[in-house]
């Protein structure tokens, strides 16, 4: 097991203040940040002959196809929304695979953000959107019908619209929002408008600090709906909580009750919640009836387009803090027409990014899970899924939960390690596309330079190409050519280095 030390002591005498090394790890950094892959050769040898712009790369990037999915991930732990298990079991439903339609489930808000960014669509239109994604599990439960061409592979998705009554939200009024975060009578969703303006304001009610009256009876319905209209350290979170929570009253559902409940949008109980708190839906100062009418309150607020540019400046740069995240967003709500692409090369063309990268012997960044899978089947064709979704980002039937998505950890080397034998001996021993010739290990300092570009990025040390030499002189007579290829990819993605950028 590689130490922390280790670990270190490795990334450290990566570090050169060489251009061409520093140029190759910030064109790695981006490449991993838009697209979640590496470089190719290709795109490194441009560096090291000087035919290359880090603009004009970061804008290659911007276009790939992997763009999207990537971006979209990063709100994956900020909705947490997907689960391995959800409020109806699938067979409920006729539907044979709990784990597919449960993941589907909370992956639909996700699938949104996605086809935002496709598009170079208004980042105002996650929240406006007249349409959802859905894959066909999805549609097979849901009351709605195709808007796009229908997805064919139970893997892909593709654009859909409801056809109950609900109104233009956006995720607001995704089925993938509210079976996540349900209500009770009693708390007349209170927590699920916490939950909105915690996503998509920056905003949690729950970390605002509170002092109220400790003599408050909390087991008497009667002396609690009291405090929350009367004592100060309850009206001042209320006073704008319970406006807020009254819009929802059209996703309202009896928890216990007929699926059927959780699956349409109910436009005849649109006013319940208003009734239930005794308020007026209204958000800062202005009033609206339905969900539809909370989207555009919402995209209205100074907080939406700051809280977006705060989070995507928290996961490009580890932290908003140095760049001036309420400059950012104004620039790109008023000049680049909310486009996420453009708010992402902003950032990563900036100052700060590329001192981030400059500062990587202390400063490095350690793959997602996403990444991580995404970068390995990227080089070897491989993915470890369950019935069409990852196995390393389940909760329960997978990794997710043994990974905190704070940087490295001994899990995550772990499952990068069983990872690398898997996709490893897959590359080599089962794919039509191997990297070289793998038929023969004679004379293999090229092939190992190659191998080396491919999944670290870097060329192997002399000391490095000898201590393969000595591999490659040990596993003879003992592997085939083949198996001896896809021990040492095993052992190259492996690598401390292959965690982090």
């Amino acid at each position: 097991m590689i130490s922390m030390v280790a670990l270190l002591l490795t990334l450290l005498s990566c570090s050169s203040s060489e251009d061409v090394l520093s140029s190759s790890g910030l064109l790695t950094r981006a490449s991993l940040d838009i697209r979640g892959v590496r470089p190719s050769v290709q795109e490194l040898d441009a560096v090291t002959n000087n035919r290359w712009s880090f603009e004009q790369s970061v804008d290659q990037y911007l276009k790939d196809s992997n763009f999207p999915r990537v971006t979209a991930e990063r709100w994956a732990p900020i909705f947490d929304t997907r689960r391995d298990e959800t409020l109806f079991p699938a067979d409920m439903f006729g539907l044979e695979n709990e784990f597919r339609f449960a993941y589907a489930v909370g992956d639909e808000p996700l699938r949104v953000y996605e086809e935002v960014i496709r598009r170079n669509l208004p980042w105002s239109t996650v929240l406006q959107a007249d349409w959802t994604v859905l894959n066909n599990d999805l549609m097979s439960v849901y009351p709605a019908m195709w808007v796009g061409v229908p997805p064919e592979l139970d893997s892909e998705w593709s654009v859909a619209r409801y056809l109950d009554g609900r109104p233009a939200g956006g995720v607001l009024v995704s089925n993938g929002m509210w079976w996540r975060y349900e209500t009770s009578l009693n708390n007349a969703s209170r927590q699920r408008a916490n939950q909105v303006t915690r996503i998509f304001l920056c905003r949690d009610y729950l970390e605002i600090p509170v002092s109220f009256d400790s003599d408050i009876d909390l087991t008497s319905e009667a002396a609690v709906n009291s405090a929350i209209k009367e004592d100060p350290g309850c009206v001042a979170c209320h006073a704008t909580l319970d406006p807020l929570a009254a819009f929802m009253g059209g996703v309202f559902a009896r928890r216990k009750s007929d699926p059927t409940e959780m699956v349409y949008y109910h436009p005849e109980r649109e006013n319940l919640s208003s009734t239930q708190l005794g308020v007026a839906p209204m958000w800062n100062g202005e009033s609206g009836d339905t969900l539809g009418d909370l989207g555009e309150l919402l995209v209205g607020d100074p907080n939406f387009s700051t809280c977006a540019t705060s989070q995507v400046l928290e996961s490009l740069l580890g932290d908003s803090s140095s760049t001036d995240a309420q400059e950012l967003s104004t620039k790109w709500e008023q000049d680049w027409n909310m486009s996420m692409a453009r708010l992402v090369r902003e950032i990563v063309l900036s100052d700060a990014y590329k001192q981030r990268w400059l500062n990587s012997d202390t400063e490095w960044n350690t793959v997602t899970l996403y990444q991580l899978e995404s970068q390995v089947a990227h080089l070897t064709g491989y993915t470890l899924s369950i019935d069409s979704y990852p196995f390393l980002r389940a909760d329960h039937r997978g990794v997710a939960n043994m990974v905190a998505n704070d940087g490295f950890s001994i899990p995550l080397v772990l499952i990068q390690q069983e990872l690398a034998h898997l996709s490893a001996r897959y590359w080599m021993l089962q794919s039509n596309q191997p990297p070289f010739d793998i038929g023969t290990v004679d004379q293999p300092k090229e092939r190992l330079i190659t191998l080396s570009r491919m999944i670290l990025g870097v060329e192997p040390t002399t000391e490095e190409l000898t201590d393969w030499n000595q591999y490659i002189d040990l596993l003879r007579g003992e592997l085939s050519p083949k198996e001896m290829w896809a021990s040492i990819a095993t052992v190259m993605m492996q690598d401390p280095r292959f965690l982090v950028y």
